[in-house]
Parts: C-alpha cells; structure tokens; sequence
C-alpha cells in the first residue's frame, strides 16, 4: 500500500504542476420537508454522458445535548448548507441550530452524513437562511482556519468553527455587519469567491448579489436572475453556491455559480447568462431531488462510462488545491490481480474517451492519446484507499481522468476494469 501510495502522489502531483487546472462536483442541498441533507450531480449529458446519476439522503441527527437535530422549514426562508473542502465536512442548519457531518472518507469509513458536531446559531443574529464556507481562511483568519459565513438575511458573520466533537459555541471572525446595499430583498444564501474576498448572495426577490465584506455592493453588481437560462426559476431564490473551478483559462470561461429555487437548480455565469458547459455540469437546468433550503458545491469526483463486472473507482476528500483530504479508491477488483491506473486529462484533452476505446477484452474510457498507464502493484483488499494530497497553488480549471484496470500476471487479459473517474482543481 505505501508503494501505491507514493506512485499516485507523485502521479498526481506531477500533473497538477505541470498543468493548468479543472473541477468535477456534486451538490448539496438541504432538504425542507426532513430537515436532512441530499447530495446529488447534475442532469447528465455530454458526449459520455456525464456525470452519472448519483443521489444520497441523509437524515437529521445530532449527539451534542442539548441541542437538537434540524427540524423540517419548508414554508420558511431558513435553513441552509455548506461545504468545507480541505477538511471534508458538510454544515447544516435549519436557522437555529448548525450541525456537522462527515463527506466522503476513504473506504467510506466513517460513512457520509455521519454527525460530528453542533451548535446553536448566533444569538445576536436571527434565524439563519444562509451559510457559505471559506474552507482555507487567510483573510480574516489564520491560513488553514475556515470562515463559515452565515446570513439572517440582512446581517452577514464571518464565524470561526469548533473542533468536531466539541460540542462547543463557534468563535467569531468577521461581524456581524448590515449587507449594505439598498433596495436588495432578504438575504437566503451566502456564497465565498476565493477570487477577490467578496460575498456573493441571492435574495428573495430573484435576485443575486455580490457584497463586500463589511457591506456593500461589491464589483459583480446586483442582477435579477429569474426566470433563469431555462425559464424555470422562481422568486424566492433559495440557495447558491459559487463554483470555484471557474473562471477557467484553459477554456476562457466565465466565473459561475450554481442558484436553487427550490425546484430546480441553474447554473448561470456571475452576469446571469447561461454557464458554459463543462464535463461535470454539462447542461444549466437540473430538477432538485428534494425540496432545497440551500445549496453547496463539492469537489468530490464524478464517474461516467461503466465497469467491466464488480470493480469500481471512486476519489475520497475534495480536490480543492489545497487539498488535504484527497484521494482515491478501487474497490471490487479481483484480489491477486495486477492493477493499473490510466491517466489522462483535458490538456491537451479531452481526457476522457467517449465513446469508450477497446482492448485487452475490455472498454477502456480514458483518451488514449498521450495517456499514462501506471503499474499499482496486486489488488490485496476489497477497497484499497491511496491518499494523494493536493498541494496548494494548482491553477482551477484542469481535469483529471482515471481509470482502474485489473489484468492477470502476463497483463494480456483484463479480468475486470472500472468505469471512468473524473475530477478537477478548484480554490477552497
């Protein structure tokens, strides 16, 4: 396991620094009528189609007495989620209460959703409606302790989060300050650009918002963004989350973000057009899988394509730069066999192979064109876990695919394969 370990590290890195970069993710959202979470991709599509469909619930629980698990808000503007990437935790509240949970760990042990820590809102803000996290701090913190900015829809706070397992009051950072921008309507979200500092917020009217911190309206303006770029989109907007992998310079795309109404999720570069599309959100308008109060992004990896038989491919962490956290995973492969890792990416790109490439009996989904095959060793468990840590200062935007296969000992046979993984650089 330390041989696979040090050859993917040193695999990975030496492509994210010699590259440029790019983001794969899923969403989070809270869910209104349980007061738990979903975590969900967006409509597939695409030459693949990517990403393939993915949904988890997570109900509400909390061990920290006495405060009590989320209750359901539907019918209120409260509520909301968020993210930390370098650490792999998901925040939510349901304006009274913010709680903790695990994200997708190695193995999956500890499972997603699982609880570690709560505490109640600040007392001299009303109930929350929305929260955004600056996972990698510097700014207002020392760099590597988080901000998680929340909202009462006209107060904004900058608040300092407790060790897991505490159970103790959040510190303050930033706060709490008046949003300052006149003739806006109720805050419901709060969303950090690790670009220039600045809040990106939308509001009850339909519209979103760029604000300074300390109040303001900040350089992105103000811009009513329903009925959206499918025309589905409704006043009250109910969460949003910036996508850090944007603006790109590989493509010379635009900063987007990611708006929920409720019912459906839109994805809009920061003038309120219609985003360009990319590999992990490849069409603007998703229908929600729940009714959301909230919304975050991740940098967990999306698979497209399919397995040959039981093998599949996953990452752990987020691949945030940097990204602490990060890793992948094989598990199903057949034990005793030789495993490889197939590489490629989207510079020049595509990195991905769509429609898949035959050989050695299987599909593979990779590009082959420039691709890097790496010898991993044998296959000696069900799941191997290989940590492969992000350093900070890659570039957002640059893609990653991979893919597993297991061969037999003259690597003339694929006796199983993966579907295809893929991931990308964003900021925290």
């Amino acid at each position: 396991m330390r041989l696979l370990h040090l050859t993917c590290v040193s695999l990975l890195l030496s492509l994210g620094l010699t590259l440029s970069s790019a983001d794969a993710q899923t969403l989070y959202g809270g869910d209104a009528l349980t007061g738990g979470l979903v975590e969900f991709t967006t409509v597939p599509g695409g030459p693949c189609p990517s990403p393939n469909g993915f949904g988890l619930a997570c109900p509400p629980t909390s061990f920290c007495p006495p405060v009590p698990p989320p209750i359901p808000t539907a019918g209120t503007i409260l509520g909301d989620v968020a993210t930390d990437k370098l650490a792999d935790l998901v925040y939510r509240t349901d304006g009274r209460v913010i709680h903790a949970y695990e994200g997708d760990n190695a193995c999956g042990i500890p499972a997603p959703c699982t609880w570690v820590n709560a505490d109640l809102a600040p007392t001299f803000m009303g109930g929350l409606t929305g929260m955004g996290m600056d996972s990698a701090g510097g700014t207002f913190t020392p760099l590597g302790t988080p901000v998680l900015w929340v909202t009462d829809g006209f107060l904004i706070t900058g608040l300092i989060p407790s060790a897991p397992g505490s159970c103790t009051p959040f510190g303050v950072a930033v706060g709490p300050f008046f949003h300052g921008v006149a003739g806006i309507a109720t805050l419901t979200d709060v969303s950090w650009d690790p670009t220039n500092g600045t809040l990106w917020c939308p509001d009850t009217a339909g519209a979103v918002t760029n604000i300074l911190v300390g109040g303001g309206l900040g350089p992105g303006g103000s811009t009513v963004v329903v009925p959206g770029s499918c025309g589905l989109l409704t006043a009250p907007l109910t969460g949003l989350s910036l996508d850090t992998a944007t603006p790109c310079a590989i493509t010379g795309t635009a900063q987007a973000y990611y708006v929920t109404d409720g019912f459906f999720v839109d994805y809009l570069d920061i003038t309120g057009a219609p985003a360009a599309p990319t590999f992990y959100t490849t069409v603007n308008c998703t229908p929600s899988p729940a009714f959301l109060e909230g919304l975050a992004h991740t940098g967990n990896g999306i698979d497209y394509g399919f397995n040959r038989i039981t093998a599949t491919v996953g990452t752990f962490g987020q691949s945030s730069s940097p990204g602490p956290s990060f890793g992948i995973e094989v598990s199903g492969a057949p034990l005793g066999a030789n495993l490889w890792l197939v590489v490629n990416s989207n510079v020049p790109g595509p990195g991905y192979a769509c429609p898949f490439v035959p050989g050695l009996g299987t599909r593979f989904w990779v590009n082959p064109v420039g691709w890097s095959p790496f010898f991993m060793g044998t296959v000696t468990a069900p799941c191997m876990a290989i940590p492969a840590a992000l350093p900070p200062g890659l570039t957002p935007c640059f893609e990653i695919d991979i893919q597993f296969v297991a061969t037999n000992s003259a690597n003339t046979i694929a006796l199983d394969a993966t579907q295809g993984m893929s991931f990308t650089i964003q900021l925290p």
